[in-house]
């Protein structure tokens, strides 16, 4: 997988050969599941039960 990106950050005109995507349809892919993985660690840090706080720690 890391190559697949170093190649496509090296040439980003083959990126449509590659993927089948335009580079601004992945730029805005990345972008979207950058957000969603994001939210998706609010959602789980919100419902975690912590012993001790956030910042709570050893000082």
């Amino acid at each position: 997988m890391v190559e697949i990106v170093t190649h496509i950050k090296q040439n980003p005109n083959s990126t449509k050969r590659v993927l089948g995507l335009s580079n601004e349809q992945l730029n805005m892919l990345i972008d979207k599941a950058k957000k969603s993985e994001k939210k998706r660690k609010e959602e789980i840090a919100k419902t975690e039960i912590r012993l001790i706080k956030p910042g709570g720690g050893r000082k």
